[in-house]
């Protein structure tokens, strides 16, 4: 057990060591024309400086986010829609043993429910509010 500790913090003492080092690349030289530079010697990803994202580039993200926000939308009301019907359908055929177990499995379901809905709508109306001043 004490050579399992050892060995774990020596591995762990070497890796905040190779951390220390700064975050440079050596490459080798190569220059293939004026447009295109390949590594002229030490590369430092600090001098890579990516342009503004545009409008462009905000609409389709936006367009995205919109397809996965509806898509988590419907599949949260079928789950939520299918999971309460079956329980409905429990509590009406069970006896009353069961169905004091259902009211009780019912409180956190519906207060996850109310959530999910109420959150989703709010969400729903602040970015329909947004969209508006903007445009």
């Amino acid at each position: 057990m004490l050579k399992t500790k050892t060995l774990i913090i020596i591995i762990s003492l070497l890796a905040m060591l190779l951390m220390i080092f700064p975050n440079i690349t050596y490459a080798k030289s190569i220059e293939v024309d004026d447009s295109v530079k390949v590594a002229t010697g030490v590369i430092n990803p600090d001098d890579y400086k990516p342009n503004s994202p545009t409008n462009e580039d905000a609409n389709a993200l936006v367009s995205r986010a919109n397809g996965v926000i509806g898509v988590i939308r419907v599949v949260g009301v079928v789950v939520a829609v299918a999971t309460i019907i079956i329980m409905g359908i429990k509590y009406m055929i069970g006896s009353v043993s069961e169905r004091a177990e259902y009211k009780k499995t019912m409180i956190p379901y519906l207060i996850g429910a109310i959530l999910f809905f109420g959150l989703t709508q709010i969400i729903g109306l602040i970015y329909d509010i947004t969209t508006e001043t903007l445009n």
